[in-house]
């Protein structure tokens, strides 16, 4: 047996495993006292996680694989169950739906599956981006997406830009605000990527659009 599917057997064995002792705790939860039940909601906690980190390993390995079908049907399977252990976590909704769209051609799918995310979880701040980012990428809506990821922003903190999702949802905003004029804010959302990270040509060829705007404006406000 190839190692790459040798893995995958050992991560479905103990993804069926650990699954199956989920469902003993969930039903213990439901009749416990406050110790046990706060036990059992960190169980649950990092049963998810363990189920998120198979997900995404499920998907590296269908990459590498050359694609085969029944690795990434276990991923599609892992969305499911990590979100039913625990829809308190944000990070299954937000990589779930962008598999679910970008790899599996699942749009529908994906839309439901991060409303289902926002309904579970209204104020996190990763799905909303994620959902700004499906306007965008996907329904190909750049205006509600700049309106939805401008309201998103002015309640985010530092920290719920960090890595790529977050470089991501400021790459789209910049882009969505440059694509309708609003180039006073393009200008101020480009100033936040560039501290983030490097930008590309397509981010360096609007800045100059929008620099030479914004100092044409200027020249008008001064003759007049």
């Amino acid at each position: 047996m190839k190692p790459i599917y040798a893995a995958a057997v050992i991560f479905s064995v103990l993804t069926v495993g650990i699954t199956a002792t989920y469902l003993n705790f969930n039903q213990i939860e439901k009749n416990a006292d406050g110790f046990s039940s706060s036990v059992s909601k960190k169980y649950r906690e990092f049963l998810s996680d363990y189920l998120w980190n198979r997900m995404d390993i499920y998907h590296h390995l269908w990459e590498f694989s050359g694609k085969a079908p029944s690795l990434e049907n276990n991923s599609l399977f892992l969305i499911r169950a990590a979100a039913l252990i625990n829809p308190r976590n944000e990070k299954v909704y937000s990589l779930g739906a962008f598999l679910l769209y970008k790899f599996n051609g699942k749009m529908i799918e994906a839309r439901d599956f991060l409303m289902e995310g926002l309904r579970n979880n209204p104020d996190s701040i990763r799905i909303w981006m994620a959902y700004a980012n499906f306007l965008y990428l996907v329904e190909k809506d750049s205006l509600k997406a700049f309106h939805t990821g401008k309201r998103i922003l002015r309640r985010a903190a530092e920290t719920d830009l960090e890595g790529e999702e977050g470089i991501t949802f400021v790459r789209m905003l910049t882009r969505a605000a440059f694509e309708h004029g609003f180039y006073t804010e393009a200008n101020g959302y480009f100033a936040i990527l560039s501290a983030m990270v490097n930008l590309n040509a397509t981010d360096l060829e609007q800045m100059r659009i929008i620099k030479e705007y914004m100092n044409g404006k200027n020249r008008k406000k001064t003759e007049d």
